[in-house]
């Protein structure tokens, strides 16, 4: 039974099969800090809520903390800021392995493979990370071989398939974006800006003043009331209904502006390209891609900064919040089989 763990600063999702079923999970990577009052914590121990002390504050994280946030009105704080490891950080660390270990059900057999696809904004050389030292780490203590999958070649295996695994990837993760051209589900040429999903709230939670406070007064930019305005408001990118919707593509289309002008600077690097002539799908996945009007936005970016190969098609996951784990998990059962293959000749 192979796996595979999508690691991104907001949330973990893990996919299995399990009696011929695909098994998937998700968890926030998040959590809360309150005060040590006896009332709150009887309060949480009476609704079944998992807690931890840690330096005079009561700790919750994970779903429990999402649920909670908005009701007590504190931040919900990342446990890998920014997509990475918190340095002589304990607590951060021991939250990141429950998290993880919550994820991740026993092997059938020691040794299966555990796919890793790790932040985006680690892409560079992910495996000399300690990010990724840590994860494949908790991965073999747990009985798996762990395989480092990139994020937008996890995507195209999960939804190009019907192009021979072959096309462009965007990705929007927590922490980054990314721009692949895949051949044959291997990358060829990437480029990556270290402006995510997390990046595009944060400038728009700065400019519209919607702050929040902890208990030690310090403040930070409220990303649930940005996540609540979303759901409530239902934005289109492509036709701003209001002076907000307006500043978020105007920063949609600052980022979109940067990656593919990176990506086509990459592509000119890169002799290989040249051989490339056909057109392109496009594949767009994280959920910062599923706003409306967004496959509008970025096909008015390309006519403005066209790419070495034409783009025939726009085109989004069918199952986007698994789209990741999919296509890892696709990477570990083929990596399994030729190991298998390889040990029986």
């Amino acid at each position: 039974m192979s796996i595979a763990l999508h690691i991104d600063s907001r949330q973990m999702t893990s996919l299995h099969q399990h009696r011929g079923e695909l098994v998937g999970r998700r968890s926030p990577t998040t959590y809360i800090a309150m005060p040590p009052d006896d009332a709150e914590k009887r309060l949480l121990e009476r609704a079944r809520i998992p807690y931890a002390m840690c330096e005079g504050s009561t700790i919750v994280f994970g779903r429990h903390a999402e649920e909670l946030a908005p009701m007590l009105h504190v931040p919900r704080l990342p446990v890998l800021p920014g997509g990475h490891l918190p340095e002589d950080d304990p607590v951060g660390r021991q939250l990141a392995a429950g998290i993880f270990e919550s994820l991740m059900p026993e092997p059938l057999l020691r040794g299966e493979m555990c796919a890793l696809t790790m932040p985006l904004s680690l892409s560079a050389d992910v495996e000399s990370t300690r990010e990724w030292k840590f994860f494949a780490q908790l991965a073999r203590l747990k009985g798996y071989e762990p395989l480092a999958v990139n994020v937008c070649v996890a995507a195209a295996l999960d939804g190009l398939g019907h192009a021979g695994f072959s096309g462009l990837s965007l990705f929007v993760d927590s922490t980054a974006s990314g721009l692949s051209l895949i051949h044959r589900g291997e990358s060829v040429v990437e480029a990556v800006v270290p402006c995510g999903a997390d990046w595009i709230d944060e400038h728009l939670a700065r400019k519209t003043e919607r702050l929040v406070w902890d208990m030690d007064g310090e403040c930070y930019v409220d990303l649930d009331a940005i996540s609540r305005w979303k759901k409530e408001q239902s934005p289109n990118l492509h036709a701003p209904q209001n002076d907000d919707v307006q500043l978020l593509a105007y920063i949609y289309e600052q980022l979109l502006k940067d990656l593919l002008a990176r990506f086509a600077d990459a592509c000119r690097d890169c002799d290989v390209v040249a051989t490339f002539r056909q057109s392109s799908i496009m594949l767009c996945g994280g959920a910062a891609t599923t706003l409306a009007g967004f496959p509008q936005l970025l096909a008015d970016q390309l006519r403005q900064t066209p790419l070495p190969m034409p783009v025939s098609e726009l085109r989004s996951p069918d199952e986007p919040d698994f789209a990741v784990v999919r296509g890892g998990l696709i990477r570990a059962e083929t990596e399994s089989t030729t190991l298998d293959r390889k040990r029986v000749a």
